[in-house]
């Protein structure tokens, strides 16, 4: 485990990933920062935004149900969608 993660920490420092970050599929590339030590958080543009419904996603293909797809029901909190929440409310 610490092999790996001294491999992740030495790429995220230099700005290399083996694949390019995602939100989902390729369509939508992340760009994803290293913040270490007393450095804060960058500002977001939905800091305070409130709540808001983004309706269904795709959260999974159940396989083993012949290839069933798993929706949840999106909501983002000041830009944050919290997908292990979103677990609990999985619909098939």
């Amino acid at each position: 485990v610490e092999k790996h993660y001294n491999i992740a920490l030495r790429r995220l420092r230099k700005g290399q990933c083996f694949n390019q970050p995602v939100f989902g599929c390729r369509e939508f590339p992340a760009e994803v920062s290293l913040l270490e030590g007393d450095e804060a958080e960058p500002a977001s543009f939905y800091d305070e935004a409130g709540e808001h419904d983004l309706g269904f996603m795709l959260y999974d293909i159940d396989f083993d149900n012949g290839m069933a797809p798993m929706f949840f029901r999106a909501v983002m909190e000041d830009g944050i969608i919290d997908v292990a929440r979103a677990r609990e409310g999985v619909v098939r």
